[in-house]
């Protein structure tokens, strides 16, 4: 069943497919009492974002002058942290680059995601009418290891930002 991330457990439950408690509490007939919705994962993140500089006005400036406007999305980092298997990563760093909003401009900044987190959430249906959206508990941070792996991102993009050529802008 295909309809994104968060409606394929809200259209099982309603068509009776989930666990039971659930169902009944909704007036549901239950079809089938399996775990629908249980168990969603979904990778997390947070992001860094650099002041502006005038070296980086200066070069986003001699850019767009030069080709356009810049792309927001840039590069794709994969990295592992501590915690991840040898050969493998967890992490995916993704810089991007904006407007600076009302000002001339663009911000720097840099999104990181843990990719294999161990926090899981649910997917839980809020009324039985299908006009209802669904309601999401993403359990974001639910396991203490993840924290430490983002902290562990945020490191890793501190450290491509450090040396020249980007630590002037």
């Amino acid at each position: 069943l295909a309809a994104g991330a968060y409606f394929p457990p809200a259209i099982l439950l309603r068509s009776g497919i989930g666990p039971e408690d659930d169902l009944r509490r909704h007036g549901i007939p239950v079809v089938a009492a399996l775990p629908v919705g249980e168990v969603l994962l979904d990778h997390h993140g947070t992001g860094i974002r650099w002041e502006r500089t005038a070296a980086l006005d200066r070069a986003t400036a001699a850019h767009v002058e030069r080709f356009g406007p810049v792309f927001h999305p840039h590069a794709f980092v994969k990295a592992p942290s501590s915690a991840c298997a040898s050969g493998s990563w967890d992490l995916h760093l993704l810089s991007w680059t904006n407007p600076a909003g009302a000002e001339i401009g663009y911000e720097a900044s840099l999104a990181v995601f843990h990719l294999k987190p161990g926090s899981g959430g649910r997917v839980g249906l809020r009324s039985r009418d299908p006009a209802e959206l669904p309601v999401v508990e993403r359990g974001f941070l639910r396991d203490p290891d993840d924290l430490a792996t983002i902290v562990e991102g945020l490191q890793v993009a501190r450290e491509i930002a450090a040396p020249p050529p980007l630590a002037p802008v």
